[in-house]
């Protein structure tokens, strides 16, 4: 199993006291890589893969209700079981944007 890929066009901090930061990231992960990392009771991520691409601005506690969300996230040929009911997902196709501008 491979690494997963990040890139950014552009990672910037601003103010050392009430950090703000305005980033657009991009992600290629393998699902099984991330079932790792959330650990989730209720998510099994068995296969697939993703992609994901978020842009955001601001700031970097959570102090401030201003911020700027914007990106795709997008899942491919997923295995994703959800424990509660043993549901089971196959080769499960999933986008979704995100947009929050305040």
């Amino acid at each position: 199993m491979g690494k997963n890929k990040f890139d950014g066009k552009y990672i910037s901090f601003y103010n050392l006291i009430h950090p703000y930061l305005k980033c657009n990231i991009h992600f290629v992960f393998q699902l099984a890589q991330l079932e790792k990392a959330i650990a989730s009771r209720r998510l099994d991520f068995n296969s697939g893969n993703g992609d994901a691409t978020i842009v955001y601005a601001g700031p970097v506690a959570g102090i401030d209700t201003i911020y700027d969300l914007n990106g795709k996230i997008t899942l491919q040929n997923a295995d994703i079981t959800y424990n509660p009911v043993i549901l089971i997902l196959k080769e499960l196709m999933w986008y979704y944007t995100l947009k929050k501008e305040i």
